[in-house]
C-alpha cells in the first residue's frame, strides 16, 4: 500500500486582532486564501507577506483552465517547496504542450484508477475552448458548456455568492498545508466556491422566444448571431400571446442607438400588421439605463439639471434601495448589452434585479466587454467580469444560451471573427495576441485616398473608418472633410443633435399651443418637405390625442428628458454612407464595409480587435497611420493631443491641440443677442448660411474662444471648453497664456436647442418659445499661440 505523501497541519491559529499581525499573516498559504488577505491588507501592508506568498499569488490558481482539475501546486524537492503542474489527462489535447514546460512533473501510479460509468455522466462537459470547432460551423450541436475565466472563484472576482453565503459574524482560519501534491486548501473552500455557470448551444433562438414569461435568461451571443432579433420576436410573443401588459415591459439598452433599432424594427412589424397597434404601449419602456434613471428620479431630485448622468445613476440606486416596491407591477424586464455594463452602470442592473419579482432576459457577449478601462482606477467598482460573475452566482433559476450562428458576415470574414471569439474565451492571452498578430498580417492594406474610388464603384454600399480614440476620428473627419467626402461622426450614447427645423418653424411661436394649419404654413414657407409626416413625428412625441393642435410646452419638456427622441428628429441617428467612428462607439452596428485605422499595437487589445472586425458583412481593410497622435486624457474625458517643441535648445511638451465636436462645446446663447434685432440677424445668417463642412475660425477675444463664420461672429465656446484647455497646458508645459487660435475646426451640425423655461437675458421670441438655432463645431482643434 502506498505511502501517503501529504503533511497535515492545523489550520487554526490565533490572531492578535491587529491587521498587520505579521505571525499570522505569514501563516495564511493558498491561492485564494492569499488574494482574500492581500485585498484585506492593501497596498499599505503588502510588505508582510513573504517571498513565497507572493510567489504563490504570482502563479496563480491551482486549477487547470481545461478540466478545473488541480493541476498547479508546490512539492517538496530536496527539501525545498517548488511550484510545478502535474497532470494524468493523457488524452487532453494540451497535454502534450504541457508536458513540456520546465516544471511539469509526471505521475505514476501502481494501478490505474477510474471513475465510475455514473460518475461520468454526472460530471458536466467542459469544453476547451481553444479547440472548440468555431463557432456557428455546421457541425455545432446543442450541449452543454462552460464559460470560465482563468479558474477564479466568484469570491476572487469580488462577488459573493449568495447562494451559499458564510455568516458575516464568522471568522475565516487561516491554513498552511505543505504538500507533495496539488491539493484545494480549505481556506481557498471558505473564501469562495468556484463557479461555473451553463450555457447551451443553440443555433435557432425559438426556446428563447417562447419561453414562459417568468423565465430568467441569460444571453451569451456573438455579433451577427441574432440578439437583436431575438429581442424583436421575444417582445412580439409576450404582447400577442397576453402574457404581458405592454405598459409593464421595461427593455433597457445601453445606447440610443440600439434604443431606436428596436423601436423602428417593431414600428415596421405594427405598421406590416404582424404586430397589433397596441404594440406601440411597449415604446414608452423602451429607453437607455440613463434615460431611465433621470425618469425615475426626476420628481425627487431638484437639482437634476446640474447632475451628470452618473450621478443621476447614483440617485436612482439610493432612491430604488429606499422604496424596495417601486418597480412591483413590473412584468418583464430585457436588458440588452450587459458586456457594457461596468460600475455605476453594472450596479444599476444588479439593483433592479434584486427588487423585481418577474422574469427576465438579459443579452450580451462576453468577447465584446471593451468598458473595463473605465473603472481600472477604481478597485471596488464592478468589471464586467465581475458583473457576469454575480449574474452567473446569483440566480439559481436562470438558463444561459449560447447562440451560435453568424448570420452577418461572409464566410471568410465570419472566420476571422469565430476564431477571434474562441481564442478570447479559451481565456488564454497569449493564443488571443497570437490569433490576433495572424489575422493582422492577411487582411488587406488599403489608404485612405482610396476612400472616394470605393465609393463611385460601390455607392450605395455603408462604410465605417474605425479609429482607437476621438482625436484620431477628430482628425480624420478634418481630412474627409477637405477632400469633400460626406460623412458622419458617431457621437456619444446620450448626445442628441436635434434636427434644425424644429426650431425653424416653431422659434417664433410664443403661445403654449400651434395649430397645424399654423405649423403647415410656416413649413411651407420655409420650404420643408413632407409636412404632414414632420407634423406626425412630434404629434406622437407630445403624446396628446387632439391631432389638429401641438402643446408646445409637453413637446419641450419631452424634448429636454430625452424621452425617445425617434431617428427623425436626432440626426445623431441619421447616418451617411461613410462613418468616422471609436471602435467603442461601433459596438453593436452593421457596415458593409470597414477602414479599420491602426497605430500602436492592436494585439495587446484582442476583445477590443474583435469588435472592430466582427463590425463588416463583406469588406475588411487596414489603414496604418503614418504619424501617430500622442494623446492624453484630461478629468473631464476630452482628450488632447501632446507633443515636444524645442524652446531655448530644449524640448517641452505642450499641448498641441484639443478635441472639440462634445456636447455643450457651444455655449448654447451665444447664438444670440441680448438685443432682439441682433439675435434674429444672427439665428437668420446660422438658416441660410452655415452648412456642416464649413470651416471656422476660433480666435480668443475679450476673455472668450470666439466662432467665426465667414468672418462673422456667430457663437462661442463654452467654459468648460476653456477649463478644459486650461488643464490641457498643466499637464503638459504648465503654460499660464491661453493659445490665441484654435485653428482646423468645422460646423459639424445646425441643430435646434431647447431651452428650460424663460430666460430673462434671451430677448423675445425665443425667451418666450424656448426653441432656437444652435450650432456644434468639431475637429481635432490646432492651438497656436503667434
Amino acid at each position: 500500500m502506498p505511502q501517503s505523501n501529504l503533511v497535515l497541519y492545523s489550520n487554526i491559529y490565533k490572531h492578535n486582532g491587529r491587521l498587520n499581525d505579521e505571525d499570522f499573516v505569514a501563516r495564511v498559504r493558498g491561492y485564494t486564501a492569499l488574494k482574500k488577505l492581500q485585498e484585506q491588507l492593501g497596498t499599505n501592508y503588502d510588505h508582510l507577506l513573504t517571498s513565497a506568498q507572493k510567489e504563490e499569488l504570482v502563479n496563480g490558481p491551482p486549477k487547470c483552465p481545461c478540466d478545473e482539475d488541480l493541476s498547479f501546486g508546490y512539492v517538496r524537492e530536496n527539501g525545498k517547496l517548488k511550484w510545478v503542474h502535474r497532470c494524468e489527462m493523457h488524452e487532453c489535447p494540451r497535454y502534450p504542450k504541457c508536458s513540456d514546460y520546465p516544471n511539469f512533473r509526471p505521475i505514476y501510479r501502481d494501478a490505474p484508477r477510474f471513475p465510475s460509468q455514473s460518475a461520468i455522466h454526472e460530471r458536466p462537459r467542459i469544453i476547451d475552448w481553444t479547440y472548440l470547432e468555431p463557432l456557428g460551423s455546421e457541425s455545432s450541436t446543442s450541449f452543454q458548456i462552460e464559460l470560465h475565466g482563468h479558474s477564479e472563484s466568484a469570491a476572487d472576482l469580488g462577488v459573493i455568492d449568495e447562494r451559499n453565503t458564510v455568516d458575516d459574524g464568522a471568522e475565516v482560519a487561516a491554513v498552511q498545508e505543505v504538500l507533495e501534491e496539488p491539493l484545494t486548501l480549505e481556506a481557498s473552500q471558505k473564501l469562495g466556491q468556484n463557479y461555473a455557470f451553463m450555457y447551451s448551444q443553440i443555433s435557432d433562438p425559438t426556446p428563447l422566444i417562447t419561453c414562459p414569461s417568468s423565465n430568467r435568461v441569460l444571453v451569451n451571443a456573438g455579433p451577427g448571431t441574432g440578439k437583436t432579433y431575438t429581442v424583436i420576436q421575444r417582445l412580439a410573443y409576450l404582447v400577442q400571446n397576453d402574457m404581458v401588459n405592454p405598459q409593464n415591459v421595461l427593455v433597457l439598452c445601453f445606447s440610443r442607438d440600439a434604443v431606436s433599432v428596436i423601436r423602428e424594427r417593431l414600428e415596421a412589424e405594427i405598421r406590416s400588421g404582424t404586430l397589433p397597434w397596441r404594440t406601440r404601449e411597449l415604446f414608452h419602456g423602451i429607453r437607455t439605463l440613463d434615460s431611465y434613471a433621470t425618469w425615475m428620479i426626476r420628481d425627487v431630485c431638484e437639482s437634476l439639471d446640474s447632475m451628470y448622468y452618473d450621478d443621476r445613476i447614483e440617485e436612482f440606486i439610493t432612491q430604488l434601495e429606499g422604496e424596495p416596491d417601486a418597480l412591483e407591477n413590473l412584468e418583464y424586464l430585457i436588458v440588452d448589452e450587459i458586456q457594457d455594463l461596468v460600475g455605476v452602470r453594472a450596479r444599476m442592473i444588479q439593483s433592479i434585479l434584486k427588487h423585481i419579482h418577474c422574469g427576465f432576459m438579459l443579452l450580451g457577449d462576453k468577447c465584446q466587454s471593451i468598458f473595463d478601462y473605465q473603472v481600472a482606477e477604481n478597485q471596488n467598482e464592478l468589471t464586467s467580469k465581475a458583473f457576469y460573475a454575480w449574474l452567473e452566482t446569483s440566480f439559481e433559476s436562470m438558463d444561459g444560451y449560447e447562440l451560435t450562428n453568424n448570420h452577418r458576415q461572409t464566410p471568410a470574414l465570419a472566420m476571422i471573427s469565430n476564431d477571434l471569439r474562441t481564442a478570447i474565451l479559451s481565456s488564454s492571452f497569449p493564443t488571443a495576441k497570437q490569433t490576433v498578430s495572424e489575422y493582422m498580417e492577411l487582411i488587406e492594406e488599403m489608404d485612405i485616398s482610396l476612400l472616394e474610388e470605393k465609393l463611385e464603384e460601390q455607392p450605395d454600399q455603408k462604410w465605417a473608418i474605425l479609429c482607437r480614440n476621438n482625436a484620431r476620428v477628430a482628425a480624420l473627419s478634418n481630412e474627409l472633410y477637405c477632400r469633400d467626402i460626406e460623412h458622419s461622426v458617431a457621437l456619444g450614447s446620450q448626445h442628441a443633435v436635434l434636427v434644425p427645423w424644429i426650431a425653424q418653424v416653431l422659434s417664433r411661436f410664443t403661445d403654449r399651443h400651434i395649430s397645424f394649419k399654423d405649423f403647415h404654413l410656416k413649413a411651407l414657407e420655409l420650404g420643408l418637405s413632407e409636412v404632414e409626416a414632420k407634423w406626425k413625428v412630434l404629434k406622437e412625441l407630445e403624446g396628446e390625442d387632439v391631432e389638429e393642435v401641438l402643446e408646445i410646452a409637453r413637446l419641450r419638456d419631452t424634448l429636454l428628458w430625452r424621452r425617445n427622441i425617434p431617428k427623425e428628429l436626432d440626426l445623431a441617428l441619421q447616418t451617411s454612407n461613410v462613418v468616422v467612428s471609436t471602435i467603442h462607439r461601433a459596438k453593436g452596428k452593421e457596415y458593409d464595409n470597414v477602414l479599420w485605422v491602426i497605430e500602436g499595437d492592436e494585439a495587446n487589445e484582442p476583445n477590443v480587435v474583435y469588435v472592430a472586425v466582427s463590425r463588416p458583412k463583406t469588406g475588411l481593410y487596414i489603414s496604418e497611420v503614418k504619424k501617430p497622435l500622442y494623446v492624453k486624457s484630461l478629468p473631464s474625458s476630452r482628450l488632447i493631443e501632446s507633443r515636444w517643441s524645442r524652446r531655448r535648445s530644449a524640448k517641452n511638451p505642450h499641448c498641441s491641440a484639443i478635441v472639440l465636436g462634445l456636447e455643450g462645446d457651444v455655449d448654447p446663447f451665444s447664438v444670440l443677442s441680448k438685443e432682439r434685432a441682433a439675435a434674429i440677424e444672427r439665428q437668420e445668417y446660422i438658416e441660410k448660411y452655415v452648412q456642416p463642412g464649413d470651416s471656422v475660425e476660433i480666435g480668443l477675444l475679450d476673455g472668450r474662444y470666439r466662432v467665426f463664420h465667414g468672418g462673422r461672429e456667430i457663437a462661442w465656446l463654452s467654459e468648460r471648453v476653456v477649463n478644459d484647455l486650461w488643464n490641457g497646458m498643466q499637464v503638459t508645459n504648465r503654460s499660464q497664456n491661453y493659445p490665441k487660435e484654435l485653428r482646423g475646426c468645422y460646423i459639424r451640425a445646425v441643430t435646434t436647442l431647447v431651452n428650460r423655461g424663460f430666460n430673462e437675458s434671451v430677448p423675445e421670441p425665443f425667451a418666450l418659445s424656448c426653441f432656437w438655432l444652435g450650432i456644434e463645431v468639431g475637429g481635432l482643434a490646432k492651438t497656436s499661440w503667434y
